[in-house]
């Protein structure tokens, strides 16, 4: 388990963005839930830490902490949506998760195809939540490649897509 500095550490560089996603993602009728989905947040993302080894630089943190906030999010949107609604509400909440689902695939997949063939992979890869190491294994390249590439890729991704979304996510 992560000592106490850490712990502090990793909440103060993280927590505009966990609270960011948490405000962008959790329904408003929700708010007075932003606590539990917070700290279950932070539980999670320690447990992840706890499991992978080596260093993570301040921006893989805030994009981890961010995911894991979102999803986060629709979970306590979802758990507090079966207990109030009723079926047709549930069948429209699905429809809109599928929807969601296929919009961001659609998103996922055209941006990917804006990346040079050395860089789609590694992307896909991490996507699919295999680690630098898995990567590298696979690919038979050094790790390093892979995080230069990734790096690049991201890059990439960031300057080709900041229009798509209205603004630049960065500013908030």
């Amino acid at each position: 388990m992560r000592a106490e500095p850490d712990f502090q550490a990793i909440v103060s560089g993280t927590k505009r963005a966990v609270l960011g996603a948490i405000r962008h993602h959790l329904s408003p009728q929700l708010h007075e839930w932003i606590d539990d989905v917070a700290q279950e947040t932070y539980l999670r993302l320690f447990r992840h830490l706890d499991r992978q080894q080596g260093e993570h630089t301040p921006e893989s943190l805030q994009s981890l902490a961010y995911v894991i906030a979102r999803n986060e999010s629709f979970r306590m949107n979802g758990k507090m949506g079966r207990e109030n609604v009723g079926s047709d509400q549930l069948d429209s909440l699905a429809d809109d998760r599928s929807q969601r689902e296929r919009d961001t695939k659609e998103t996922l997949s055209a941006a990917l195809s804006l990346l040079d063939e050395e860089l789609a992979p590694v992307v896909a890869m991490t996507a699919g939540g295999y680690s630098t190491a898995e990567i590298a294994e696979r690919m038979q390249i050094p790790a390093g490649t892979v995080k230069s590439r990734l790096y690049r890729a991201r890059k990439k991704l960031r300057e080709n897509v900041s229009g798509w979304f209205g603004s630049d996510r960065r500013s908030r």
